[in-house]
């Protein structure tokens, strides 16, 4: 995409659904949001070659709309992968109409860090996409009890188990933050915060580093 001298174009938030209608209304809701931002809301159809429309470098952030197909279908499964390829540093959004546990784990499986059922209230899925964009991740709290119980059923895990530097590693995995980040803005190294962010996810009874996000989310949420 060509522009004219002084002319400044804003980043894109990219929007893909194959239903044209569905796709202008999302397009539509979100094109306020993303003036405020700074960005450009632009909307394409899955089958639409991603080089042609796009320009990888100015992408800030994609989002899919998959509507009420799963996201395990090889369909869905290669739109994903190629998104992915393509645009790998725009975080990856998910909105869809399932709200199945597993839906949602195998989205972030696939590499989004924000998934958004179509029952969600603009309102909070506004806040939603900011704290993405800040460089968090949105993982719908109502899953919790049917994916991770022990995370909220039990109440054996709090934040009030961990050491002190354990928290500050879990005060900054809530923001988004990557180990090597992590490691920069404490003055730890590493393999230092590769071995508390174990241990926090053993004092919370979570498997994985997309379990603890699921945790930390939460904890965003409801303070």
């Amino acid at each position: 995409m060509l522009t004219s001298p002084g002319q400044v174009t804003k980043p894109e938030l990219l929007i893909i659904d194959s239903k044209r209608l569905r796709q202008a209304a999302i397009r539509r809701l979100l094109d306020a949001w993303a003036e405020a931002m700074g960005l450009t809301a632009k909307a394409v159809v899955p089958d639409a070659p991603l080089d042609m429309c796009i320009s990888p470098d100015n992408c800030e952030m994609t989002i899919i709309s998959v509507g009420s197909a799963s996201i395990e279908d090889a369909q869905q499964q290669a739109l994903i992968e190629s998104v992915r390829m393509f645009i790998p540093q725009a975080p990856l959004v998910i909105i869809s109409d399932r709200e199945e546990p597993q839906e949602i784990c195998a989205a972030f499986e696939d590499g989004a860090i924000g998934f958004m059922p179509t029952s969600l209230d603009p309102a909070v899925a506004f806040h939603a996409l900011s704290f993405i964009r800040a460089g968090g991740s949105f993982f719908p709290p109502s899953v919790l009890s049917s994916c991770f119980p022990r995370v909220t059923v039990n109440g054996i895990h709090h934040p009030s188990d961990l050491t002190s530097k354990q928290e500050n590693v879990f005060s900054l995995l809530r923001q988004g933050y990557p180990n090597k980040t992590i490691a920069r803005q404490l003055g730890l190294s590493e393999a230092t915060v590769k071995v508390h962010v174990r241990h926090i996810m053993h004092k919370f009874g979570v498997a994985n580093r997309t379990q603890l996000a699921v945790v930390a989310m939460n904890k965003v949420l409801v303070e």
